[in-house]
């Protein structure tokens, strides 16, 4: 069973709305990776992984999010199945905004894993990288197909195999990746939470590991 960082009501929907009149209310829960929403008596189920998220919005209605394919989605916070609370907006925000930061540094982390084994060896496991991306192995394999089919590479079995000068260009792109990432998740002035001591950027009002409120604020 998933370890939910916030579990609470919630309206979620899918832009456009097909219709306004649908109340799409549900159970809105979010751990460490993905955002799930399982509707209470009719609606959509949703499950976005929170490495798919692009952009995260809040204005004192709602929050907007935007995912990589371009998916547009808009999510209420409630009391009950309901009635809305817009004091947890903010609340749902920043724990969104604060997981994703943290996937945008360990996302830098594997690429700057993953260049240093390429600088050192042509024949790499794929069972290590699984292990490396975390993702399921069949999921691993479409990755490699992929650069295997852009940048040259060769599947073997359980192994990939680089060489030159395909390798050169591949870290060229990772460089720039990395770079990217970086400036995504730009380091900001963070500050030790008195109740579990992880440290909360000064700017966010809750802790998004225990959801105790910030004493900045």
């Amino acid at each position: 069973m998933a370890d939910y960082i916030y579990e609470g009501w919630a309206r979620f929907y899918k832009e456009p709305r097909s219709s306004f009149g649908i109340k799409n209310t549900g159970i809105l829960s979010i751990s460490q990776d993905v955002l799930k929403f399982t509707p209470h008596k009719r609606g959509t189920f949703y499950e976005i992984p929170l490495s798919e998220f692009k952009e995260v919005s809040y204005d004192k209605y709602k929050i907007s999010i935007v995912t990589n394919d371009g998916s547009k989605y808009s999510l209420f916070a409630m009391k009950n199945n309901e009635k809305r609370d817009k004091k947890r907006n903010p609340f749902i925000y920043d724990i969104l905004v604060s997981l994703k930061e943290q996937q945008v540094a360990q996302e830098v982390r594997i690429i700057e894993k993953l260049a240093q084994i390429m600088k050192v060896s042509s024949k790499i496991s794929v069972h290590m990288l699984k292990e490396l991306f975390k993702l399921e192995m069949g999921k691993t394999y479409d990755i490699l197909y992929n650069w295997a089919t852009t940048f040259g590479f060769t599947v073997d079995g359980d192994y990939l195999l680089v060489s030159e000068p395909a390798v050169s260009e591949f870290l060229e792109q990772l460089k720039g990746k990395r770079e990217e990432k970086q400036k995504e998740g730009e380091e900001v002035e963070k500050i030790k939470c008195l109740y579990c001591g992880s440290l909360v950027e000064v700017d966010v009002k809750y802790c998004p590991q225990c959801g105790a409120e910030n004493m900045k604020f």
